[in-house]
């Protein structure tokens, strides 16, 4: 797998013609072109929820463990809501990237690392980072895991070694689509063409039991909302960072940081 991918990248990089080079020795009297580039620039758009349970329906689900006695479990079951397991208690949200590519030549985007915080500053609760690496379109296995992707020898860029601590299982890319013998479209390689911009969106679904722990902070605040299965707002604030790598010819990766960027969910 990891041949494939690192021949697949090789191939990206000889399709790439530079319009502003530098050269330099490669032995032997030899030269390599040694591109002249401009970091990309990443801005992060609004990250929203695209699917997440109900109040009443998480209401329903910490009910029961609110009720230390006969009558206040009584109280729960006048919730209209039939009680979730916690599987079906599903959270998505996207990640829109505004990548900008100053240079005259198109630049693959190859890897991307996103971690995900929810309460920052109170809980510090870190829910997990994944890390994605892109795949050549024609390469039908790229859901292997990569070894060495989201790595990098810039020490200021982002990696998957500093969220080590971070419960990588609770967060995932959302794929909508696998056909037998080709790449999603959510897992192919992002090119960004000469002197333009482009968005690129990605998906992500959060295992429910960990969301759910740190919840359940939030509802505890709303016990008597709960046992009356009246509506209320709860406010998950989040906090999205990572970083997102791109290749040049005769350089290799570059790495660019984004975030963190901080906003509110609401349901």
């Amino acid at each position: 797998m990891r041949e494939r991918f690192v021949a697949a990248l090789a191939i990206l990089a000889m399709t790439v013609t530079f319009g502003s080079c530098e050269f330099g020795p490669l032995g032997d009297g030899a030269s390599v072109l040694i591109p002249d580039y401009d970091e990309p620039t990443i801005t992060v758009g609004a990250i929203a929820l695209t699917e997440n349970p109900s109040v009443l329906s998480l209401a329903a689900y910490y009910c029961p463990r609110f009720a230390d006695d006969l009558i206040t479990r009584g109280l729960c079951e006048l919730n209209p809501e039939p009680t979730p397991v916690a599987s079906e208690l599903l959270f998505k949200f996207v990640v829109p990237l505004q990548i900008e590519n100053p240079n005259p030549f198109p630049l693959p985007a190859v890897e991307l690392l996103t971690a995900l915080e929810v309460f920052p500053g109170e809980t510090n609760r870190e829910l997990g980072a994944v890390c994605i690496a892109f795949c050549d379109e024609n390469d039908a296995d790229c859901l292997d895991p990569v070894e060495g992707a989201c790595s990098s020898d810039e020490p200021e860029i982002r990696t998957a070694e500093d969220f080590v601590e971070a419960a990588a299982d609770f967060l995932s890319i959302y794929v909508t689509t696998v056909a037998t013998g080709q790449v999603p479209p959510e897992l192919k390689i992002k090119m960004i063409q000469p002197e333009s911009s482009a968005t690129v969106v990605v998906a992500f679904s959060i295992s429910p039991d960990a969301l759910l722990e740190t919840l359940w902070i939030a509802f505890s605040e709303h016990s008597d909302e709960v046992f009356n299965a009246d509506e209320f707002t709860v406010v998950i604030p989040y906090a999205v960072r990572g970083a997102l790598w791109f290749v040049i010819e005769n350089f290799g990766k570059i790495g660019v940081n984004f975030g963190p960027v901080e906003g509110e969910w609401e349901i």
